[in-house]
């Protein structure tokens, strides 16, 4: 009678290779949703951390509506906007800087578009553009939650000019940046209304 420790065989030899990938396959699908899990979260703190600050930021700026054209923006207190009320061409400038600006202009239709004999829609006419050498870096943006396109525009060789279009309910909108550190807390301001 032998009394030492015995092996008991849980599996056949021929299913270790089976049994070792099955117990890799779910640490690797543990680890895997346990990364996609922790890095959601930190995004979404990440954003509302942004948004947070932006409001702030945002705060004590005015708050330009036009209801033609169914937007409103906020601007910095020592911004004065340069238009009608409810112009299609809206020109908010800061009187400090007079070179510092953001112009608002809405299209009609996409036949309004400068440059568009051919009718093109919005997301075609970018792409023309681009391949023209008018506009470079063509990239998504979201504005009001609303899925649109930032180009920068060249002006010369020494300028580029940034630009937002956004398409909503078959109006065009262009938010161009002339040179202001406030574009992009502008744009995140920018809400269309009903």
């Amino acid at each position: 009678m032998n009394r030492g420790f015995v092996l008991i065989e849980v599996a056949p030899k021929k299913y270790r290779w089976f049994i070792w990938c099955l117990v890799f396959l779910i640490l690797a699908g543990t680890s895997l949703w346990a990364y996609t899990y922790i890095t959601g979260l930190n995004i979404e703190t990440n954003n509302t951390f942004i948004l947070d600050t932006v409001r702030k930021k945002t705060a004590s700026w005015k708050t330009y509506t036009n209801e033609k054209y169914n937007y409103k923006i906020k601007y910095p207190k020592y911004w004065i906007v340069e238009s009608d009320k409810n112009s299609k061409n809206v020109v908010i400038n800061n009187i400090e800087e007079s070179e510092n600006s953001v112009i608002i202009d809405v299209y009609s239709s996409q036949e309004e578009l400068p440059k568009n004999a051919e009718n093109l829609n919005l997301d075609l006419w970018l792409r023309e553009q681009v391949q023209n050498g008018e506009f470079k870096n063509l990239k998504d943006v979201y504005v009001n939650n609303i899925k649109g396109q930032q180009v920068e525009e060249v002006v010369s060789q020494k300028k580029v000019i940034t630009t937002v279009y956004v398409n909503n309910d078959n109006m065009i909108y262009r938010i161009k940046n002339i040179a202001s550190e406030y574009f992009d807390q502008m744009i995140s301001t920018f809400e269309f209304i009903e």
